[in-house]
């Protein structure tokens, strides 16, 4: 009796022999093994950056807005101011007097308070741009950028207050007010709770403060 014939070779297993639903599950996003990036970054594999808290990104916005009120305060006087002084002294001089003076007539006499108002201006722009330049490493959560803002911020408020205190018009108080209130708030903010753990979540993930 001749041998029986021997069985024939397996073959892999094909898509085509899985039951559908064992592909389907395999298949899905969140059943995949998610493979490391190398290099992994320093100190730790693979850790994933932090997501910004609203309350830092809210601070970054408003320093901003101070800058920006700053900016907008010394093109004010740098193209206006002149004739904003002006109108303001003669005001003054119309409600002392009962007279009515007009702004062009003491358009000459504030020659000297000018000049100290452009120096204010160029005051208001330097403060401007170191707050635009420190507004990008806080946002990264660096701490030195903090601890230099929380420096530098009230003693630009300090000088923004006694502009206030002085002999200026009504439009650039209120611009140095809203500037002020805004720089405070963004300190405020930088330094909350969730912005603190942001810094620590982005120093754990190798980025260096």
């Amino acid at each position: 009796m001749p041998p029986p014939p021997p069985p024939p070779p397996s073959r892999p297993t094909q898509p085509d022999d899985l039951p559908t639903e064992y592909l389907e599950h395999v298949m899905r996003p969140n059943n995949r093994l998610e493979r490391p990036s190398y290099p992994p970054r320093s100190g730790h594999d693979n850790f994933a950056l932090p997501r910004t808290p609203r309350t830092l990104s809210a601070g970054v916005v408003l320093l901003c807005l101070s800058a920006a009120l700053s900016v907008a305060t010394a093109i004010l006087i740098f193209t206006m101011g002149k004739q904003i002084l002006a109108d303001y002294l003669a005001g003054e001089v119309s409600a002392s007097t009962g007279a009515k003076v007009s702004g062009d007539e003491l358009i000459g006499d504030v020659a000297a308070p000018y000049d100290i108002l452009v120096n204010r201006g160029y005051i208001w722009s330097g403060f401007a741009v170191v707050y635009l330049v420190l507004a990008v490493p806080v946002r990264f959560g660096q701490l030195w950028a903090n601890v230099l803002l929380s420096v530098l911020a009230p003693l630009f408020c300090g000088l923004l207050v006694w502009d206030m205190l002085d002999s200026v018009p009504i439009l650039f108080r209120s611009l140095d007010a809203a500037a002020i209130a805004a720089a405070i708030a963004a300190l405020v903010l930088i330094w909350l709770g969730p912005s603190n753990t942001y810094r620590k979540l982005r120093k754990n993930a190798g980025t260096p403060n």
